[in-house]
């Protein structure tokens, strides 16, 4: 399945496993990781910079369909409509309401994926310290 096919749910958490398989670290492939991470770093930070595209993708289509829907309330409507009604009824279209929905969804997305590049900075720093402690026990 596409990752464009897929729910936000599903896509948390195949990136949630995805990010446990590069997370597990022993003694036998730390330095391994260690040299891996910056590469693991920047896939996800790839991941949340497509995201991020989504949402701008998704704020165009809404402010568009809502444009379209504004005009048609305009010009069909027998009786005059108040810009106050319109912009409402606009709101509660299901086009509309999907887009908005799309939009949430990826932004808890982003907001995981943010955590996630903040993590695997720490994690970084975190098996740098621990190469510099089993160095130290070793010699």
């Amino acid at each position: 399945m596409s990752e464009t096919n897929k729910t936000a749910a599903e896509l948390l958490l195949e990136y949630h496993e995805k990010i446990a398989n590069y997370l597990s670290f022993d003694e036998l492939n730390l330095k391994d990781s260690q040299m891996s991470l910056p590469s693991v770093r920047h896939y996800w930070v790839g991941r949340l910079m497509h995201h991020k595209q989504q949402i701008i993708k998704y704020k165009k289509a809404r402010d568009k369909a809502a444009k379209t829907l504004r005009q048609k309330l305009e010009h069909e409507s027998p009786i005059g409509l108040t810009s106050k009604t319109i912009a409402e009824s606009v709101s509660q279209n299901d086009v509309i309401q999907k887009i908005e929905e799309e939009i949430a969804n990826q932004e808890l997305i982003v907001e995981f994926l943010t955590k996630v590049e903040a993590n695997l900075r720490d994690a970084q720093y975190g098996l740098n310290n621990l190469t510099k402690i089993i160095t130290l026990e070793t010699t």
